[in-house]
């Protein structure tokens, strides 16, 4: 009895100062320790790591630069996760960032579309015919694309790549070359 009344001591600090002391520090080291698991935990994943809007973002650009694989197209695929990226995003930023990418992709696969079928049309010495389904679905890809480009330019007037695809797609598309991809995932402005 006698060695758990002094074991009872020791526990709420009676034995002398040193136990109390001993108790406190156990306690402020615990303390510290879950705050440095919490805080590294906060340090490594910031809250924008953690938006899926812009972890759709950066997977679109990524499975653009992807090298082609069996199914479905890298810039197919690009488009899914841009077009996830735009509709879930409450950001301006980001969506006009992801409209720009969604607009020069799909511009720049039109634009390959439609020289390959004058191409094609030029190699059998024959006129370009109007109602040929692969240069109508092509000039309406066009259209979408510019849909995109100008809903970018309208919610950041700054991505003037963005101005500049627009303005070409305006063409005539015959000879047009659109620019490429402005962001990449880790160059992109404003942490995304």
């Amino acid at each position: 009895m006698e060695k758990m009344k002094r074991t009872l001591r020791v526990l709420f600090g009676q034995a002398g100062p040193w136990a109390a002391q001993f108790w406190l520090d156990v306690a402020l080291l615990a303390l510290a320790a879950l705050c440095l698991a919490a805080g590294v935990a906060v340090l490594a994943r910031p809250e924008w790591t953690r938006r899926a809007d812009i972890a759709d973002f950066n997977q679109g650009i990524a499975a653009y630069q992807a090298a082609p694989a069996p199914g479905v197209s890298p810039a197919e695929k690009a488009r899914r996760y841009l077009e996830k990226a735009v509709s879930g995003s409450k950001d301006p930023a980001l969506k006009a960032l992801a409209l720009y990418n969604l607009g020069t992709t799909t511009g720049r696969d039109a634009l390959e579309d439609i020289r390959t079928v004058r191409a094609a049309y030029a190699a059998e010495g024959r006129q370009e015919d109007p109602s040929n389904v692969t240069l109508t679905a092509a000039r309406q890809q066009v259209s979408e694309a510019m849909v995109k480009l100008a809903e970018a330019v309208r919610l950041d007037p700054s991505l003037d790549d963005a101005k500049y695809n627009l303005e070409l797609l305006a063409r005539e598309p015959a000879e047009q070359e659109i620019s490429g991809q402005r962001y990449a995932p880790g160059e992109v402005d404003k942490g995304y």
